[in-house]
């Protein structure tokens, strides 16, 4: 049940951030390392546990960012490696169950 749902948001996440093909065209990646790099990783976690998730805020609320930060983290199109580092010291990277 959770890989098919798993399976599920990847595939949205992946249609909804189709644009975003390189890790440098991420803004997440962008921001993770600005001095007011505000942790949201733990939405990541929320979203895996909640079957459906409606995310409304005005404009230049972080929606997008948000979605390239989940369709990063649950990326088959990077190495694991390559995605850990951007996930380094952020508290989805300390949950046990999302660390491996």
């Amino acid at each position: 049940m959770y890989v098919k749902v798993c399976l599920v948001i990847l595939a949205l996440v992946t249609m909804l951030c189709e644009c975003v093909s390189a890790l440098n065209q991420n803004k997440f990646v962008g921001i993770r390392n600005k001095l007011n790099f505000v942790d949201k990783t733990l939405l990541i976690r929320e979203i895996l546990k909640h079957r459906i998730v409606f995310i409304s805020a005005p404009k230049g609320f972080g929606k997008s960012t948000n979605l390239e930060m989940i369709g990063l983290f649950l990326s088959n199109r990077h190495k694991k490696s390559e995605i850990a580092i951007h996930f380094k010291e952020t508290k989805i990277s300390e949950e046990k169950e999302f660390a491996k």
